[in-house]
């Protein structure tokens, strides 16, 4: 599901004061959890699924991941159901970033912690 070998694991976060409260399975996947640092670089990208259907997202790419931020309801929605779907977008948009290489992803962290 990833489309990169070095993801380790892909979270679903909801934030409280800006502090990462992440469910685990697990304490072995705690204790894999790689936070993603700190931001390199913000994008804001529209994935068009067709004519009349389109989602907005807020990547952040960090040291070490992705955090991608819905910007309205049903673009949370549709995260929540089709993770792979946006994440695919949200690599592909990597490649307009200088420096930045796609195998610096351990984490992606989907913020679903906003209401609109």
């Amino acid at each position: 599901m990833f489309l990169n070998p070095n993801v380790e694991n892909v979270y679903t976060e909801k934030t409280d004061g800006g502090k990462t409260s992440t469910a685990f399975i697990d304490e072995e996947e705690k204790e894999k959890f790689d936070k993603p640092g700190n931001i390199i670089e913000e994008k804001t990208i529209i994935l068009k699924i067709s004519e009349n259907e389109s989602y907005n997202y807020k990547l952040e790419f960090r040291q070490k991941g992705l955090v991608i931020k819905p910007l309205d309801n049903s673009s949370g929605y549709f995260a929540d159901l089709n993770k792979s779907v946006v994440i695919k977008s949200a690599i592909t948009e990597i490649k307009n970033i200088a420096g930045y290489l796609k195998n610096q992803i351990k984490t992606i962290i989907f913020d679903l912690a906003n209401k609109f």
